[in-house]
């Protein structure tokens, strides 16, 4: 399992993937809350060859404490990822 771990990491990895794809936009298909919130997101983006994500389905899992977001668990294929981008996930190697 690979991890940003802290909120300096994790803005940093989000800041990357931002940076690599200036205009990723990820769709809400589902989502529940039950203490914690979990959402189903559809990623959509692209690097300089075109669409490269489309319909890239990921997982989020978010623990919140005292309305604030104390953990963000994000689950997706980064290998696919990775082949359809063109680049390393930023937590790859950290």
């Amino acid at each position: 399992m690979s991890r940003c771990g802290g909120r300096d990491d994790y803005t940093a990895c989000i800041a990357a993937l931002i940076a690599a794809l200036p205009d990723v936009r990820l769709d809400v298909a589902e989502h529940a809350h039950d203490g914690e919130a979990r959402l189903r997101a559809v990623d959509h983006a692209r690097n300089g060859d075109g669409w490269v994500l489309s319909k890239m389905t990921g997982i989020d899992r978010i623990r919140l404490r005292d309305g604030q977001v104390a953990e963000n668990v994000i689950v997706f294929d980064t290998n696919a990822f990775e082949h359809r981008a063109g680049i390393a996930v930023p937590w790859r190697n950290g």
